[in-house]
C-alpha cells in the first residue's frame, strides 16, 4: 500500500488507521523520520499464507512525502534553525537574497523530464535538450565558464 504523509509527519513521525483484511481497524505508527519513497513493513498484517489460514505475510507500506508548495520566510527560518547545520543555514540565507539575472544567478524551475523541451535564445536559435540525433552517438560537453 502507499501512504501519503506531510513533511511534518515525515520529520516528526506519524500514525494512521488502516482496515485489515479481517475487517479489523488497526493503528500503525512510526516515531522516527520517514523518507520519501521509504518502504516499511507491518509484520503479519499481509495476505494469508497459502495453506495456512492462521498465518499471514507482511504488509508493506511505501511512503510518499508531500512537500508544501510555499512556506513563509518565518517558517523557513524556524526550520533552518531547528534542523539545519551551520553550512546549510548559510546556503539557505544566501538563497533568500539571490535574484535571477540569467547569467551568474539562475533560479531552478521545474520541467517535466518526460517532455521534450525546446528553448529559444534571443537570436532566435533553438536548441533541444536531447542533443543526440538518431545514428549520432557523439556526446556534447559544456565549455568551462
Amino acid at each position: 500500500m502507499t501512504k501519503e504523509i506531510g513533511l511534518d509527519e515525515a520529520v516528526c513521525g506519524t500514525s494512521f488507521k488502516l482496515q485489515h483484511l479481517s475487517g479489523e481497524e488497526i493503528t500503525v505508527f512510526k516515531r522516527e523520520c520517514i523518507g520519501h519513497g521509504q518502504v516499511m513493513c507491518c509484520k503479519g498484517l499481509g495476505m494469508p499464507v497459502k495453506g495456512r489460514i492462521y498465518e499471514h505475510g507482511n504488509l508493506f507500506v511505501t511512503f510518499e512525502v508531500k512537500f508544501p508548495q510555499k512556506i513563509s520566510l518565518e517558517v523557513r527560518k524556524l526550520i533552518a534553525d531547528a534542523l539545519g547545520s551551520e553550512d546549510s543555514r548559510k546556503r539557505i540565507n544566501a538563497c533568500a537574497e539571490l535574484k535571477h539575472d540569467g547569467a551568474r544567478n539562475i533560479e531552478l524551475t521545474y520541467v517535466d523530464p518526460t517532455q521534450k523541451t525546446k528553448n529559444a535564445d534571443s537570436s532566435g536559435q533553438q536548441e533541444y535538450n536531447d542533443h543526440r540525433e538518431e545514428g549520432n552517438t557523439q556526446e556534447m560537453q559544456c565549455g568551462a565558464m
